[in-house]
């Protein structure tokens, strides 16, 4: 988590969940704006936060909510199915990669259809 007024700061991003969590307006009118959360399944890129803005950059950002079980287990099976095709390290790292992103998959969609609803 990030408080407000915290020092500026960059990181680093691999392969895991952002969930922003949204504070309600204090302009708005009341019970129209009660705040809510989003969270993301996000892979590689940078994160920034200065002046209590957070810049987030990154290769890739899916929405939890469009995250299915049946397709992140049928692309986990397909996953752990799949032989390296050469027995270099970049292609075993990259077969490793595929199957910690559709685990990661699994999990969030999981999580999202146990908790029954979205922001």
């Amino acid at each position: 988590g990030q408080l407000p007024n915290h020092a500026a700061f960059v990181v680093k991003l691999g392969l895991g969940e952002l969930r922003i969590n949204f504070a309600p307006d204090p302009r708005a009118a009341p019970g129209s704006n009660q705040g809510g959360s989003r969270a993301y399944l996000v892979e590689d890129g940078f994160a920034q936060m200065v002046d209590n803005r957070l810049t987030v950059l990154t290769t890739r950002a899916i929405p939890v909510e469009q995250l299915t079980e049946s397709d992140a287990q049928a692309e986990l099976n397909k996953a752990e199915a799949a032989k390296p095709e050469n027995t270099s390290l970049s292609a075993a790292t990259a077969l490793r990669r595929d199957r910690d992103r559709a685990r990661l998959k699994l999990r969030l969609a999981l999580a999202r259809a146990r908790a029954g609803k979205g922001i």
